[in-house]
């Protein structure tokens, strides 16, 4: 995955424009704000990533990326590079789980 692809750098910018239009009438805020940006990035983030994701997986590294976010450091980079460490073409994906 190429973190500096200038076609996800700029999915990533305008999805912010998008959300705080789609919550116009609270003024952009959206207190599940991870859920709404994964159903937007999920179907046409999926060219960029090594594997698939599901709305679950991205939901969470969006919450991850959020909370390792630096202080001052722009999301659009910081986002991707989150992605590109996490989203392996070997990944956890599904794993069986073994119940008792």
């Amino acid at each position: 995955m190429s973190t500096s692809d200038p076609r996800l750098i700029d999915l990533i910018n305008r999805s912010g424009p998008a959300h705080h239009q789609a919550f116009l009438d609270v003024d952009g805020w959206d207190t599940e704000w991870p859920i709404w940006y994964a159903e937007y990035f999920w179907e046409p983030i999926q060219e960029f990533l090594p594997r698939e994701v599901t709305k679950s997986e991205l939901t969470y590294l969006l919450v991850m990326a959020y909370k390792e976010w630096p202080e001052g450091a722009d999301w659009a980079p910081h986002l991707t590079g989150i992605l590109a460490r996490e989203i392996t073409p070997t990944g956890a994906g599904h794993r069986p789980y073994k119940y008792g």
